[in-house]
């Protein structure tokens, strides 16, 4: 009988929608999960946020989700630049910016790539829960893919990973079908009045 790897241990830079549904599912998945923040913030039972300086959060990490909007993943990068990165692959969970947007840290932790999951996230509780079956979009260096399939295996996700310069195809196509479709049926509907 083979023993079963040890869980990664996570910390997640950003509570927001993503950061807060990322958080809940891997807790129900038995990963150990930090949520990191610059200012205290209510999160949902059992997370629990840990404020700046991070550095022993990350230390410990080896996965570090950013879920931060788009235009901060440089700066939050360049803010963690000097924390302890070695043994951590760091992720974004941004649909459109590939693994170029974590250049600060180059050549500072075990990979980087982008994690992104092809679902609303709106609701914490339920939020966390729709991500079972969901799609992972994985793209970055090998570590980073690997860990994006090891996290979308633990989180019942299916992951599918692409390459950076098909990124913004991938986004106009996830916004398309996930804002538009709404619109569809409401001009549908107004058309059959």
């Amino acid at each position: 009988m083979t023993a079963r790897p040890a869980a990664p241990r996570g910390a997640i830079i950003g509570a927001g929608r993503a950061g807060r549904a990322l958080a809940l599912a891997l807790t129900r998945a038995a990963v150990p999960v930090r949520v990191c923040v610059r200012r205290p913030t209510a999160l949902p039972a059992p997370l629990e946020c840990s404020l700046g300086p991070w550095n022993e959060v990350l230390a410990e990490a080896d996965v570090v989700l950013l879920t931060v909007p788009d235009d901060a993943i440089g700066d939050v990068a360049t803010a963690i630049r000097e924390a302890s990165l070695a043994q951590a692959v760091v992720l974004h969970v941004s649909g459109l910016r590939d693994r170029s947007a974590l250049s600060a840290l180059e050549g500072r932790a075990r990979g980087l790539g982008s994690f992104h999951p092809l679902q609303t996230l709106a609701g914490d509780s339920e939020a966390a829960g729709r991500l079972r079956a969901a799609f992972a979009v994985l793209e970055g260096d090998a570590a980073a893919v690997e860990a994006g399939r090891g996290l979308a295996s633990m989180l019942g996700m299916e992951p599918l990973v692409i390459e950076a310069a098909q990124k913004p195809r991938y986004h106009a196509a996830a916004v398309i079908v996930s804002n538009y479709t709404v619109t569809l049926v409401a001009v549908a509907a107004k058309l059959a009045r």
